[in-house]
């Protein structure tokens, strides 16, 4: 089942106890980004919560990307 919570969401007992009785009722783990662990881990420190190391790599176009990036935060004095 997938839960979804605001970005820059704050955990509170109440939310996790919620989630953990949907792992009880479907005997099932959950996995989060690293950023909500952390905010997760404030609360409980239960081992059906686990997270996932998310990496992006381009496959071509990040020099573009870049430009337009510095460009935009008018950072494009090199």
């Amino acid at each position: 089942k997938k839960m979804d919570y605001p970005d820059h969401h704050f955990f509170t007992h109440h939310d996790i106890n919620e989630i953990l009785i949907e792992c009880v009722k479907h005997n099932a783990i959950v996995v989060t980004s690293e950023k909500d662990m952390v905010k997760i881990r404030k609360v409980t420190k239960d081992s059906r919560f686990v997270s996932v190391n998310i990496k992006v790599e381009f496959l071509s176009g990040e020099e573009d990307l870049m430009q337009k990036i510095r460009k935009i935060l008018n950072l494009d004095y090199q």
